[in-house]
């Protein structure tokens, strides 16, 4: 059951079970359309994110190769 959602106790009938008491449903749709807005901004975040792990992961392995290469080229001068 969602927070806004108000449901009647009064009745022990399983037909009655869905009976609500009077709902704005314009206050619903803003309220999907604000958890979708803010469900976009968390996607484009953790996009944004994985694609900043990616490149970082591109970077380390280049500097791991650097790094090899010049321990490499020292001892080989040594």
């Amino acid at each position: 059951m969602r927070g806004s959602e108000i449901i009647s106790c009064d009745s022990d009938d399983d037909e009655d079970d869905n009976e609500t008491l009077p709902y704005d449903h314009g206050s619903e749709q803003n309220e999907l359309n604000w958890l979708r807005a803010i469900t976009n901004r968390q996607k484009a975040k953790i996009q944004e994110l994985n694609e900043g792990k990616k490149m970082l992961s591109i970077e380390l392995a280049q500097l791991k190769d650097t790094m090899l290469a010049c321990l490499h080229s020292h001892k080989c001068l040594l």
